[in-house]
Parts: structure tokens; C-alpha cells; sequence
């Protein structure tokens, strides 16, 4: 294996502990130097300047330049800093990793052992998406040696473009929110004085989280109340519903989230659907689940057919649907409630980062031997 792996990525490393961090920091911790290069941040700088720190063997780089900087400027100075960071030879001994296709503009110019792309997304649905990201993912795709996705629903179409997409699905740390099952002293302050029933949701809170679904059924049900923890992102503040029982807890770390969903007494995906969630594959379904909580879900494509059709997410559409659904699920009984949580724990008794990991270890070893099979040979 190479001895390092350049991250292009679309998200800040300390923004959410999500699947790019569960497993660039497991390729760390096996030996590899892992450099994490996050899109770049209009600032006050005078001129371009990279900040760099370190996380538990993570080299985190985040490009700082003017707003009105030329783009053209921005390519030639980070090609430069690529090339001082890796070395004269330095990409020889790299796996290529992006998760921003829009990096492909200033990263092409080098040949690593190994051009990797892990789509999790709709690349339009990045943060400060570029103009031109579909034909920029496309170029990506067919530079590509392998691509991965986080479900089936994601494969297919890129499929169309790169003949080695492999799905390798998103883990879980059942331990970690298997404390949500255990008996707890005390919860978070910030929740103690929110009545019940209680659905909550964690993740981002951006233009794609359905807050007009969850208006409506906060307006119907006021003795319901909403918990939403997470980032505020592209959303003025006047289209978030400020109703009495909708509760906004903020950003917490993913060590206190078993803390909050032992207090829930349902877990929620409000996606709006639409083109640009279709092929989602929230982690947090898994999660919910081996917090024992029961979970309702929009109709996103790989949900259904991982979960829907099992009856272990309930998935609905509409406020009318999801009052009638959660009504259901909040009258079941110890009895029922005891059943789900075995078929929900039979399903993902076999996920984990580290299974997702060595699906995609087992993928990078085999490109990697077909690469040298093809490289030619010299006498």
C-alpha cells in the first residue's frame, strides 16, 4: 500500500464526525499519513495562505485567500503547495482521495498510485457547490482507478462513467450509541426541561431538511416537541419555525450523542424529497437503531429498500401520513417494542466503520494490483 493518502474533501474536519472521518482516522491509525485538504475559505488574509494543524495523526490543511481572489490564482498557488507538501516523487507513493470533485482542478496535474472517489452525495448538494460540478465529477469518474459509494442508489448512475463502483455501505459504533439503552443519571441540561413525547434529529439543518414538514405537524401536534440538534447551514433564520414546541439544541459532539437520543422517543430523517436526496444514505439510521429507537424516514431510495420494506424505518410522506405513523409507534407496547429492537438488531448486528474499512482495503488492493499488471514492463 502507499504510505500516504491526500483527502480532498468537502467538509471541515471538525464540522461533524461523519464517514470521512471514521475512516481516514483508521487509515491513520494503521500507519498511512493521511493529509486532509479542506475547500477553501474567503478570509481577510492578505494574499493565500494554508493554516495546518494536527488531529490524532489527521494533517489538516485549509486554504485561506481573499474573496475576490481570481480562481485561476487559486489553482496555480495550491498546485504549488501540492507539489512542495508531497515532494518531486511524492504522488508516486499517494492514494488520491476525494470527496470534492471540484479539487480535480488543481490535483491533476499529478499522476498518485491511486485516484479514489468516495461519493456520498449528489456532488450539486456540497457546500459552495462549483458552477460546473457535474461535468467536474464526470471528469473525476473517468480519471478515476476506483470509486466507491455509500449505497446502491449512487452506484448507478456513476456506473455510467467508471466500470469499478463498489458500494460499501456506511458503518455504525454499535457500542457508542448502544449507550443510549443503558440507564443514564442525568441528561444534557439543555433537554432536561423539554417535555415528551420527544422526536428528535441530528445532522445537518440545511435547504434539503424538510422544516415546513416539521412545522406542520409541530402546528397539529403542539404537545409534541421537536429536538433538532446540529449545524444551521444555508438557511436564513426567518424560514426556521420558531413554534414553542421545535427546539433547537445546536452542535454537540458525536461523544454526547447517545446522551441526548436516550431521551428521544422517536428518531426523524425529514428530507425533502426530490432529485437531490433520493440517493441519501443517512448514517444515522443505523444509528437510531442501536439506540433502540424507532425512526421515521422520507422516502429516500436506499432507506426503503435497506430498511422500509422490512418495517424497521417507518418511512412516510406528508404531515398527514407522519402523524398517523408516529401516533402508531408511540402506542406500542413494551412487547412490541421488544420485538423491533431484536429485527432491528439482527439487521445491523454486521455493521461497523471497521467492516466498512476492509470492504474498501480489500477494493484498494486489488487496483492497486491490476495497476501494476498493466504498467509496462522495461527491459
Amino acid at each position: 500500500m502507499p504510505s500516504v493518502l491526500v483527502c480532498f474533501a468537502s467538509l471541515r474536519w471538525n464540522f461533524l464526525f461523519q464517514r470521512p472521518q471514521h475512516l481516514l482516522t483508521r487509515f491513520a491509525a494503521n500507519g498511512m499519513r493521511v493529509i486532509y485538504i479542506e475547500s477553501k475559505v474567503a478570509s481577510e488574509v492578505d494574499g493565500i495562505q494554508f493554516e495546518q494543524e494536527y488531529y490524532d495523526g489527521i494533517h489538516v490543511v485549509r486554504p485561506m485567500l481573499p474573496a475576490a481572489l481570481p480562481d485561476e490564482a487559486y489553482i496555480t498557488r495550491i498546485r504549488a503547495f501540492l507539489d512542495e507538501l508531497l515532494g518531486p516523487d511524492g504522488a508516486q507513493d499517494a492514494i488520491f482521495w476525494y470527496y470534492n470533485p471540484a479539487s480535480i482542478r488543481y490535483s491533476d496535474h499529478l499522476t498518485p498510485a491511486l485516484t479514489v472517489y468516495d461519493c456520498i452525495g449528489e456532488p450539486e448538494n456540497l457546500p459552495g457547490a462549483h458552477p460546473d460540478i457535474t461535468a467536474l465529477e464526470e471528469r473525476l469518474l473517468d480519471r478515476a482507478d476506483l470509486v466507491f459509494t455509500s449505497g446502491n442508489a449512487l452506484a448507478k448512475s456513476r456506473k455510467k462513467v467508471n466500470n469499478n463502483v463498489n458500494v460499501c455501505t456506511n458503518g455504525i459504533d454499535i457500542r457508542h450509541f448502544g449507550q443510549a439503552r443503558l440507564p443514564q443519571a442525568s441528561e444534557p441540561a439543555d433537554q432536561q426541561a423539554i417535555p415528551h413525547p420527544r422526536l428528535g434529529y441530528y445532522g445537518v439543518i440545511n435547504e434539503h431538511f424538510d422544516m415546513r414538514l416539521i412545522a406542520q405537524v409541530a402546528s397539529s401536534k403542539p404537545d409534541w416537541h421537536f429536538v433538532l440538534i446540529g449545524p444551521v447551514v444555508n438557511i436564513p433564520e426567518i424560514e426556521l419555525s420558531q413554534a414553542p414546541n421545535i427546539h433547537y439544541l445546536g452542535t454537540k459532539s458525536y461523544e454526547v450523542l447517545p446522551q441526548y437520543v436516550q431521551g428521544w422517543d422517536l428518531g426523524l430523517v425529514p428530507l425533502k424529497e426530490g432529485y437531490g436526496t433520493y440517493s441519501v444514505v443517512p448514517a444515522k439510521v443505523p444509528e437510531y437503531l442501536a439506540a433502540g429507537l424507532r425512526v421515521i424516514s422520507s422516502p429516500l431510495e436506499d432507506i426503503v429498500a435497506t430498511y422500509g420494506r422490512k418495517g424497521l424505518v417507518q418511512v412516510v410522506s406528508g404531515p398527514e401520513v407522519f402523524i398517523n405513523v408516529a401516533n402508531s409507534l408511540l402506542d406500542d407496547t413494551e412487547e412490541e417494542m421488544t420485538s423491533w429492537r431484536r429485527q432491528a438488531d439482527a439487521e445491523i448486528s454486521g455493521q461497523s466503520w471497521d467492516s466498512t474499512y476492509n470492504c474498501m482495503m480489500g477494493n484498494l488492493q486489488q487496483a492497486l494490483a491490476g495497476k501494476r499488471i498493466r504498467k509496462p514492463q522495461t527491459v
